[in-house]
Parts: structure tokens; sequence; C-alpha cells
């Protein structure tokens, strides 16, 4: 292979429209890229959306997947290369490698990277290989209008993509029918249904539904993209300390779910998991609506379709009956717990240890607490009998959570399901409504 000397990127921004020089330079580095790689793919549909850099050819190698606009991957292919960091900063305006490697050091971030000199140095790039299997069709409708750029958070099947028209980014989520017929018109429903719902659920802390794009295989839901939620944040910064920060981010997780049920909508995977936040301005948006459902239809358990175990709601966790309010009620007492602690509240490794978790810290409930519970089908008389803890263990973790806002928190999980907070009255607990 010939030496190269100077550094180029693609440039995709306006790829309908490209420059003669572009054209050749995007050229120049595709016919690189497959004579690198020792194969042939043949005529690239788009050659200014190629994701490679190289620099002098002394040898070393660069991994690169190289990736296409619509989701059509190809590589990964090794390029001799000798990267610096000027070369790595064209790439981070391109689309952000999975991983920096700097010798045997990993780079975490950009600004540790601005911080070292331009002095030649090698590097290696990894970029995380975009493989949606969208059909022909999708792909091209995508292709139009969207350069997918990598998965999202712990869904294999949501993406981040970039606006061509604007450079801004959304979440692309590709439910895909099965080719059982039965069982693809169950999925079909079910995406109709998510859509309808997020269609419905116009607030400024439930991901906005931008578009429907469809195919006889499949559909994709164009989202609001937020790349980090709530327990990632939690992980990350660790409980919110400031008792009015804490206040507001419970007044917008509760907000996300007042907008749900005053919708006659049940989430139904209500948890930190299902809440993603901006971390500069600290706004949360619900998400994850594939298990939500309308009042009206039937909205029983369905195991693993429902609640994280964490997050499921007590009767849910002993008997398999319908989900109700009261049950999205029992997931956001778990998350404002967590708000304030830091961690779940009962983090269980299966069910009944999940069951458990609870017991000890609210105590074995009976037939005066939860009338019926000793009649349901996963409670056991042979139970160990906790007695209330009195949330002992959330106040010893946060001191910031005052006796009204305990009150919340208790009054979110309390057992019978009939007596347990409603969303609305939650928004005008005495612990929201208070400036301090």
């Amino acid at each position: 292979m010939a030496n190269v000397n100077e550094t180029a990127h693609a440039d995709v921004e306006n790829p309908s429209t490209p420059s003669p020089r572009k054209d050749t330079e995007a050229q120049r580095l595709n016919n690189l890229a497959i004579e690198a790689a020792g194969q042939s793919f043949g005529a690239l549909e788009d050659p200014h959306s190629l994701l490679a850099c190289l620099g002098r050819n002394d040898g070393r190698e660069v991994t690169v997947n190289v990736s296409f606009t619509g989701a059509i991957a190809l590589g990964p292919c090794t390029l001799p290369s000798n990267l610096t960091i000027g070369a790595i900063k064209l790439l981070f305006e391109q689309r952000r490698p999975k991983q920096i490697l700097l010798g045997d050091r990993l780079l975490l971030d950009d600004e540790e990277l601005q911080s070292l000199p331009d002095d030649g140095r090698a590097f290696t790039v990894v970029y995380q290989q975009v493989d949606a299997g969208f059909d022909e069709t999708l792909a091209a409708s995508l292709r139009d209008r969207y350069a997918l750029v990598e998965t999202l958070g712990r869904e294999s099947n949501v993406y981040k993509a970039r606006i061509l028209e604007t450079g801004g980014h959304v979440a692309v989520k590709r439910i895909k029918f099965d080719t059982i017929p039965d069982v693809a018109d169950l999925v079909h429903k079910s995406a109709v249904q998510e859509a309808s719902i997020l269609s419905s659920l116009r607030h400024p802390n439930v991901v906005r539904l931008a578009e429907v794009i469809s195919s006889g295989s499949c559909v994709c839901l164009v989202m609001d993209c937020m790349e980090l939620d709530l327990y990632g944040y939690l992980k990350k910064r660790g409980r919110i300390k400031d008792p009015v920060k804490l206040k507001a981010a419970s007044t917008q997780c509760l907000s996300a779910l007042h907008a749900c049920h005053s919708n006659k909508v049940l989430h139904r995977d209500f948890s930190t998991f299902s809440l993603l936040i901006d971390e500069e301005t600290m706004n949360i948006k619900l998400s994850c609506f594939g298990s939500a459902c309308f009042e009206s239809s039937s909205c029983q358990y369905d195991g693993d379709q429902t609640t994280h175990i964490w997050y499921r709601a007590h009767e849910n966790l002993l008997d398999r009956g319908a989900v109700t309010c009261a049950a999205d009620m029992w997931s956001a007492g778990c998350v404002l717990g967590e708000l304030a602690t830091g961690a779940p509240l009962f983090r269980g490794d299966s069910e009944i240890g999940t069951i458990f978790k609870i017991y000890q810290q609210l105590g074995t409930p009976c037939e005066e607490t939860l009338p019926g519970v000793t009649s349901m089908f996963g409670f056991s008389p042979a139970f160990p009998s906790w007695k209330d803890s009195d949330f002992r263990k959330v106040k010893e973790r946060a001191p910031q959570l005052d006796e009204s806002g305990l009150d919340l928190l208790r009054r979110c999980l309390t057992y019978n399901p009939e007596n347990r907070i409603s969303v609305v009255e939650s928004l005008e607990h005495d612990y929201l409504r208070s400036s301090d």
C-alpha cells in the first residue's frame, strides 16, 4: 500500500452535492479500506460516510469498523496508519469512537485527548460496529435523513442516529417482526400500540415521538435522544444530596407518570432504567413504552415483558394478576427511594430474593396489612417474619430526605394497592409542595 502523508476524513453533511476534491478523497480512502481488508465490497453507495482516517504509513495498525449511512456495516478492517491527535479530532467530528488507546493506556474522554501534545504519536481507534439488520426498503428510507452512529444503552435494537440536515441526534428504535405469522401479528400490534401511546403523550418529561418509518418486515420509531438513564447517572454520580434538586427530580419522575395515567396509559416498566436524564440540564424523560398499554385493554402481568424485578409491585411479584396504576406507583416509590439513596431499594437476585428484600425493610405482610396475601400464589406461611424497619436503611443513606419525604415514600410502598397513593395525590404531597 502506498504511503499517505495527509490526514483525511469523509464529510457527510451534504452527501448529495459533494465537492470534486471530497469525491476524490473519499474514493481514495474507500479504495485503501478495501485493499487493506483484502476484500472486494463492490461499489459503495455513499463513500462520504466512510469512517476512516489515514496518516503516514509506518506499519502501525488502527482498527476501524467501516460503516455506511443507513445501517450498512462492513468490516472490521485493519488500516496501517500513524494517527496524530489532529487526525483523532477529525474523527470525533464524524463519530465518537468506542475506544481510543494510546499504547496500553485507555483515553477516557475528549478532554484528556485535547490535553495531549500533537506530536505525531500513534493511536489505536476502535469503533463499535453498527449492524441494524434493516431490510433494504427501510434502510433506504433512513439513509435519506439519518446516519446511524451506534447502539444506545442496554438495548441492542435502539440506535443513536445523526440527522443529516441539522447535525442533531435522535434515537431510532427498531421493532422487527417475527417470521411466524401469529408472533409477527402480535409484535405488529404491540408496535402500533407503542407508537399510538407515544403520540398521545406530549409532555416535557416524556420522550417525543418524531416519526414512524415502516416496511414489510420491521418498523422504526424515531424519538428524542438521551444517552444516560437514571440508573447510570446515580451509579456514576451517587445519590442526589441537595434536597431541592432531589425534590425537582422526584417531581419530574412523577409528572411523567401523571402524563401516562391522565391519558389512561399504564407504563408497566417504570424504573431508573426507563427514565433518561440530561446531565447538564437535569431534565428527565420517561422512555421504554414497549410494555405500556391502555387501561381499557387487557393489562395482565406477563413476566419478563413488564417491570424489572427490583421495581415490580409486590402484588405482581406474588401473583400473576392485573397490572394497575397502583403497580406503577409502587415502581415510582422504588425510583424515589433510589434517587435519595443512590441505590435500588430492593435489589434482589431473583423474584423471591426481591420479595425478601422488601420484607426486610417493610416487614412481612399479613392479612391485616394486605387482605388475601396468605392465599396469593407466591406467598408462603414459611416465609421469615420480619418487622417493619421504619426505613432504617433509607434514613442512614439519605439524611437529606426529611420526614415528609419518608411519608411520601411510605405511601407509595403501601402493601395494599387500594390504599396506595395515586400519582395526582403524590404531586400534591407536602414534600413536593414545600420549597425547603
